[in-house]
C-alpha cells in the first residue's frame, strides 16, 4: 500500500510578481480538465533510463496541489522528494525556502528543510507523539478522553517535559471541542490539573494531527 506524504513548501524575500514566475516556470495546465498542476519534470526531468523514485525519491508526480501567496502545498506517494526540491532552490537562488513534509499514519515522522542562497542550509526531523488525557464531561469528548498527536518540537515543547505535554493536549482540547460555553475559572484551573495528573503517552501513531506543517517519512535519499 503506498503511503501519503504531505509536503508544503514556502517562499520568502520573494514578490509577488517573482511568485508568478516561480508558477508559471513550475505548474503546467491540462489541456483538457485545464486542471493547473505541479510538474516535477519542469524542475528535475526524468531521464528515459530512470525512474521517478531514482530521481525524485517519489514514485508519483504531485498531486492535491494547493496554492497561497507565498505558498504551494502537495502531496506525494511513497517518498519525500527532498532532490524536487534542491533542484527548485537552486532554480531561484534569489529567493529562500522552507520545506516541510510529513506522513503521519505510516512511519510517524515530519521533518523540514531550509534553503539559502540556493543551497540546503538547515534540516531537522521529528517523530510525533500521542498523548491522551482526561478531559471535562462539558466538552463531549467520548468517555472524557482527548487524544492529540503531534510533534513537540514543532511547538517549541520538550517532548519530555510531561507537564508542558499535557497542557499543550487540553488547549487542543479547549479549541477543537464542540463545547459552545466556557469552564468557569475553578473548572478551568480543575480541568488543567486533571490533565496533568492523567497525561500519558500512546503507543499508537495512526492518528489525526491537527498540524498541517507537521508530517512525515523516513529520511531522504542522497
Amino acid at each position: 500500500m503506498l503511503f501519503e506524504v504531505h509536503n508544503e513548501v514556502n517562499f520568502y524575500n520573494c514578490s509577488a510578481r517573482r511568485m508568478r514566475e516561480i508558477l508559471n516556470t513550475i505548474l503546467v495546465r491540462d489541456l483538457i480538465s485545464h486542471e493547473v498542476r505541479l510538474d516535477f519534470n519542469r524542475i528535475l526531468p526524468v531521464p528515459d533510463t530512470k525512474s521517478s523514485a531514482e530521481v525524485w525519491n517519489s514514485c508519483s508526480n504531485a498531486r492535491g496541489l494547493k496554492i497561497f501567496p507565498k505558498a504551494i502545498t502537495f502531496i506525494t506517494d511513497d517518498g519525500i522528494p527532498a532532490p524536487v526540491i534542491d533542484a527548485l532552490a537552486a532554480m531561484f537562488p534569489d529567493v529562500d525556502i522552507t520545506y516541510n513534509w510529513s506522513e503521519l499514519f505510516t512511519s510517524g515522522f515530519c521533518g523540514a528543510y531550509k534553503y539559502h542562497n540556493g543551497v540546503l542550509s538547515y534540516e531537522e526531523k521529528y517523530q510525533f507523539l500521542r498523548t491522551r488525557i482526561s478531559v471535562p464531561a462539558k466538552l463531549n469528548y467520548e468517555g472524557n478522553i482527548y487524544d492529540l498527536c503531534f510533534a513537540p518540537e514543532n511547538t517549541g515543547l520538550d517532548r519530555n517535559d510531561m507537564t508542558a505535554l499535557a497542557i499543550h493536549t487540553l488547549n487542543s482540547a479547549l479549541k477543537n471541542t464542540t463545547y459552545t460555553g466556557r469552564l468557569k475559572a475553578h473548572e478551568l484551573a480543575s480541568a488543567y490539573e486533571e490533565a496533568v495528573n492523567s497525561v500519558q503517552l500512546m503507543p499508537d501513531l495512526g492518528y489525526y494531527s491537527p498540524n498541517p506543517r507537521a508530517y512525515s517519512v523516513p529520511r531522504r535519499n542522497r
